[in-house]
């Protein structure tokens, strides 16, 4: 079976990402409005611990913080994150975590890596508590490039992005949803990032430019539009 992140030769390529509109600005701004305090985080796929660091920072109150991956590749600054060492494809978490619960888990460009995602967010019930948020980011299969390259026969494997060769999975806006709410989840909020057009160009004024246009076509057709879709989901009442 395809292990749960991506290898860490892949990984050296991915970039933090720290741009207003990116999935993990979203993520930290719509887990800073949850005020938590005194909470146990967990994120699940952390590789250098960046993410979770960020949202440390920006954080008011103290929690306890905890990355999980394949190998330990936290930056050994990050000294206030704890490493467990786990494999998301494994259905017994509660014995990998030791029976430790967590309140917000963590779920960053991950979910598309695994052979079968649906049962792993179906296994993440055993290390939560019934009040737990976790936090999803998916990448946009309905998104206009992915559409136009495929529409022509273009799909060219890339090292991240949209067509990462090493995503399995592949969502729309419809699919997403049905991902998370056919496994007992139910949504608190659905928020949309941009294409990282710091990535690809140097100019300002150019890339704030598109990212304000973007953003209105967005907020319009998000399926067309949204390059990763930012779920933050908790369980649902029975």
């Amino acid at each position: 079976m395809y292990s749960t992140y991506v290898e860490n030769s892949e990984k050296s390529n991915y970039r933090n990402k720290i741009d207003r509109f990116s999935s993990h600005s979203i993520i930290i701004q719509a887990l800073e409005k949850l005020s938590l305090s005194s909470k146990q985080i967990l994120d699940i796929g952390c590789y250098r611990g960046d993410l979770l660091n960020r949202l440390r920072e920006a954080s008011k109150f103290s929690n306890g913080y905890s990355g999980a991956d394949l190998t330990n590749n936290l930056d050994t600054k990050f000294e206030d994150i704890d490493f467990i060492k786990c494999d998301l494809n494994d259905k017994e978490l509660d014995k990998v975590f030791k029976n430790k619960v967590f309140d917000v888990v963590i779920l960053a460009d991950i979910l598309e890596h695994l052979v079968d995602p649906w049962d792993a967010i179906l296994n993440l019930k055993k290390i939560i508590k019934s009040d737990s948020f976790i936090a999803i980011s998916l990448p946009n299969s309905g998104h206009w490039f992915f559409r136009f390259k495929v529409l022509f026969g273009q799909i060219d494997y890339e090292s991240n992005g949209l067509f990462d060769r090493t995503h399995l999975r592949f969502f729309t806006k419809k699919t997403a949803k049905e991902l998370i709410l056919n496994k007992g989840y139910k949504i608190s909020e659905l928020k949309y990032s941009s294409l990282p057009w710091e990535n690809l160009f140097n100019s300002r004024l150019l890339t704030k430019t598109l990212s304000v246009i973007e953003r209105s076509l967005i907020f319009i057709r998000p399926q067309f539009f949204a390059y990763q879709f930012i779920f933050i989901v908790s369980l649902r009442d029975l």
